[in-house]
């Protein structure tokens, strides 16, 4: 039972009042008017609570004063702890050791910051770009730096490149300055060059252009039409090295058959690939077949061996893939005779998966037992990697143990070439992906990577 609440000064008349919780039931579930005590009671009850209230609400109002003020000194004390570390960075940034590191040091540790890849990916998170956003010395030393600008990888969208990658590769390319610049070109093969298929319409294109005198590493997997533009448009001086890749989707209105234009000159080009359908030697001028010194081929064509010898007269490294496929595999059309190269040094040949598990090893005689190569160092035969578990895994052993393999290095070595044999797994991204050496007096090879 609860507490009766004792009257206080106001009401004399009254010893005890009503509990609170049974004079708020009565107020409820009663209509009759109130006695006099009880009106009393509820009068003084009234007013003590109010000035209660009202107590209570000043004391509210002034916590949230001292509150507010508590705040504003914590604002203010956060303002100047704000300046006061901004002051304290800008002391150490002065004692930094950085500071005292030349220009040329800054720029050999942003070449290493660069992406381990053969071609840039313009990217806002990696080296270069990333590096423009620290500060302004680095800045500026990383915008000065041609040689960290001289890579790129492209993709050019056609008409739907947008504005702003445009703007950032013309950038790019103008802080590479005059150095050489080592380029990969896609263009995906249902790009959109408008209705006339003019592929100088495309922003990336022109780009492409005005700096293709700088070119000196070169990587195109496109379609014909792109590749015919390309090669009436570019002038290449500087170009060493260059991989071009077709794509086997072909467009209604790609001109058939591609053939180097008479004006492309690349007096400097060592270094040249071909891969996939469509591609052939036809796409470099003749004038420049002398000078190649390594050529690798991966496409449909057939091969006279006897003439790629005869134009390629300083040849020192052939890269063959053969093929099962007639459609899409290189074929080699037999010598007549015994080649004499006395200049090649390395031969691959890259066997694939088909050629592997049905094959016939006698292909090789076809190339190997009628070549001379009084210059040979290394034979390499690649091929798709195989477990040891693997029923097919003797099949590697077969290519290796051709009695042609054998001959061609005999042969070799009887001019006084340390030749060897070298055994390569391809990887699943069609490089090399580990190899077994064997020595120059063991001939072939019996144990697979």
């Amino acid at each position: 039972m609860e507490t009766p609440i004792r009257v206080l000064d106001g009401i004399d008349k009254l010893d005890m009042l009503l509990p609170l919780e049974s004079c708020q039931t009565d107020v409820v579930d009663s209509m009759t008017p109130p006695h006099a005590a009880e009106y009393a009671s509820a009068q003084y009850a009234l007013a003590r609570d109010c000035a209660t209230l009202q107590l209570i609400e000043q004391d509210i109002e002034a916590s949230r004063i001292r509150i507010a003020r508590a705040h504003a000194e914590m604002r203010l004390l956060e303002h100047q702890r704000d300046a006061v570390q901004r002051r304290v960075s800008v002391h150490r940034a002065r004692l930094s050791p950085l500071r005292a590191v030349p220009d040329q040091i800054l720029q050999e540790i942003f070449q290493h910051c660069l992406p381990n890849t053969p071609y840039v990916v313009p990217n806002a998170r990696s080296a270069p770009l990333v590096l423009t956003h620290v500060c302004r010395r680095w800045r500026t030393v990383v915008q000065a730096s041609s040689e960290l600008w001289s890579s790129i990888a492209l993709r050019d969208l056609g008409v739907w490149n947008y504005e702003l990658e445009v703007e950032m590769v013309k950038q790019w390319l103008d802080r590479s300055s005059t150095r050489p610049i080592r380029m990969s070109i896609t263009c995906p093969p249902r790009t959109d060059f408008g209705l006339d298929g003019n592929v100088s319409r495309s922003d990336i294109f022109q780009l492409v252009i005005a700096h293709s005198a700088q070119l000196s590493d070169l990587q195109l997997n496109v379609n014909k039409t792109y590749l015919h533009y390309f090669l009436e448009c570019a002038r290449l001086p500087a170009l060493r090295s260059t991989v071009l890749s077709l794509h086997t989707v072909h467009r209604n209105d790609e001109p058939l058959e591609l053939n180097a234009p008479a004006s492309i000159s690349a007096p400097n080009l060592r270094c040249i690939a071909f891969k996939g359908d469509g591609t052939s030697i036809s796409l470099i001028p003749r004038a420049v077949f002398p000078h190649i010194t390594h050529l690798s081929l991966d496409c449909h064509m057939t091969l006279d061996l006897a003439l790629l010898f005869q134009d390629f007269t300083h040849l020192q490294y052939l890269a063959l893939t053969l093929s099962l496929s007639r459609d899409t595999g290189l074929r080699l059309q037999r010598p007549h005779h015994r080649l004499v190269v006395p200049s090649l040094r390395s031969l691959e040949l890259h066997l694939d998966k088909d050629m592997l598990d049905f094959g016939d090893p006698d292909t090789l005689e076809t190339l190997l037992d009628h070549l001379e190569l009084p210059a040979l160092h290394t034979l390499v035969i690649a091929a798709p990697p195989r477990p040891r578990g693997d029923a097919r895994w003797e099949n590697h052993a077969v290519w290796v143990d051709s009695p042609s393999v054998a001959s061609v290095l005999a042969r070799a070595r009887r001019y006084g070439a340390r030749a060897r044999l070298v055994c390569w797994d391809l990887g699943s991204s069609g490089g090399v992906h580990a190899g077994v050496g064997i020595g120059a007096d063991e001939g072939t090879g019996e144990d697979w990577a």
